[in-house]
C-alpha cells in the first residue's frame, strides 16, 4: 500500500513529496518492467507482522508469540506451515 501514493504522482506527472517512503512501481503498471521489489515487509498494528519474497512468506505473530512459514512455490495456498520442520529453524 505505501507504494500505491508514489505511483499514483508518477502516473499522473506530480512530484512524490519527500519523506515518502513507498517506491513507484509505474514500470509495471506500464509494462516497462515485470517486477518491483524483491521482498516485502508488512505489518499490521502490534499483531502481525509478515516477511514474504519470491518464495517464502513468513509470518510472526507476536502477541502470541507463533509462527507460520510457507513456501509459496510448493504451497501457493497456504495450507502447510513449515515452521515447526526442523529443517527450517
Amino acid at each position: 500500500l505505501m507504494d500505491i501514493y508514489p505511483t499514483v504522482c508518477e502516473l499522473v506527472g506530480a512530484a512524490t513529496p519527500e519523506g515518502i517512503d513507498g517506491r513507484s512501481f509505474a514500470k509495471v503498471v506500464r509494462g516497462e518492467a515485470t517486477t518491483h521489489r524483491d521482498a516485502i515487509f508488512c505489518a499490521y498494528q502490534g499483531v502481525q507482522r509478515v516477511l514474504r519474497d519470491e518464495r517464502y512468506k513468513l509470518i510472526r505473530y507476536p502477541r502470541i508469540n507463533r509462527s507460520q512459514l510457507f513456501d509459496l512455490a510448493d504451497d501457493p495456498d497456504e495450507l502447510n506451515d513449515l515452521s515447526e520442520e526442523p529443517a527450517q529453524k
